[in-house]
């Protein structure tokens, strides 16, 4: 199924949400909609997962709420994620980063389909939450709009802890 930390080794957040996506979504669940939240003295994870299969899973939107101190700046996390995140199918970038209002916004390249329209991922690190998503957004209207997107089980743990690093949470080992 998936690999979980050998026995004794301390479970990352994302391995955390794997073991609790397991016991959401067994083994031939029908179900289509998986909301999964983590939280313990240092973050609060939430992920909103549509399917999951026996390899990946589609995913709406991850959102972290850090709850503390940052042990880096805005834009050194920032970065951190956007070199981190190399298993993306879109390499991420750093677009807008003002440390006055604790903003960064991190987005892929976009990647345009048959009909126009433009996909991209994009990290939204404001304050003490960051929010995950991938977009896509129409050639004639302009409008962008949140779509799901799918990850193999291992790279959606490691995005969460990766996601985890980029909202200033740094777990002890």
């Amino acid at each position: 199924m998936f690999n979980l930390p050998r026995k004794g080794a301390k479970m990352t957040y994302g391995d955390r949400l794997l073991e609790s996506l397991k016991t959401k979504a067994p083994k031939g669940s029908t179900r289509v909609h998986y909301p999964v939240d983590i939280v313990d003295s240092q973050v609060e994870i939430h992920a909103d997962i549509c399917e999951v299969d026996r390899f990946g899973c589609q995913i709406e939107s991850l959102h972290l709420h850090r709850l503390g101190v940052p042990d880096e700046n805005l834009s050194t996390r920032a970065h951190q994620l956007t070199e981190h995140a190399t298993y993306l199918f879109e390499n991420l970038n750093l677009v807008e980063c003002e440390p006055e209002r604790e903003r960064a916004v991190v987005r892929s390249a976009t990647v345009q389909n048959a009909e126009g329209s433009v996909g991209y991922y994009e990290a939204d690190m404001h304050g003490d939450e960051v929010d995950f998503a991938r977009f896509v957004r129409n050639r004639r209207g302009h409008r962008r709009e949140r779509i799901p997107f799918i990850l193999t089980k291992e790279a959606m743990a490691r995005l969460v802890d990766d996601l985890v690093e980029a909202a200033g949470v740094h777990p002890e080992n």
